[in-house]
């Protein structure tokens, strides 16, 4: 099982910063959209937490997809890039907030998740263990 364990390191990392760059973003229009700075608070409380749900998954599809086209086992890449993304999602949530809130918990499962579809999506369009770049020996055979 070839593993490319460089890109899924890669992917994780983007995935992560993707997540918060997602959640900066609501956080600044949920700021300009609601003047009323109570309103703007529970805005962000209640999209903040959700908004790393969604889009950690939708993120760790795209990194999955991108690190299991270099590798031979599509699927257990993009396990590995969504395992990633949950142990990052899990050390920054230990570190800022020390208590894990089930929203959070649920945060960390959406990722692992999305690894397993990314990885999925690109094993059953290409089948198993074979390269994204098949030689000209594989494709006579």
């Amino acid at each position: 099982m070839k593993l490319s364990l460089g890109r899924s390191v890669i992917a994780a990392v983007a995935a992560e910063l993707g997540t918060y760059v997602v959640w900066v973003v609501v956080l600044l229009a949920a700021g300009l959209l609601f003047m009323n700075p109570s309103r703007t608070q529970w805005f962000a409380y209640f999209f903040g937490q959700s908004v790393g749900i969604f889009s950690g998954f939708v993120l760790s599809i795209f990194g999955a997809r991108w690190a299991a086209a270099a590798s031979r086992d599509a699927f257990a890449s993009g396990m590995v890039v969504g395992v990633l993304c949950a142990a990052f999602n899990a050390l920054i949530v230990a570190v800022q907030v020390g208590a894990f809130p089930p929203i959070l918990l649920a945060g960390t499962l959406s990722r692992v998740l999305g690894g397993a579809v990314g990885g999925w999506f690109v094993y059953r369009r290409r089948g198993p263990n074979k390269p994204m770049h098949a030689t000209c020996e594989d494709a006579r055979t």
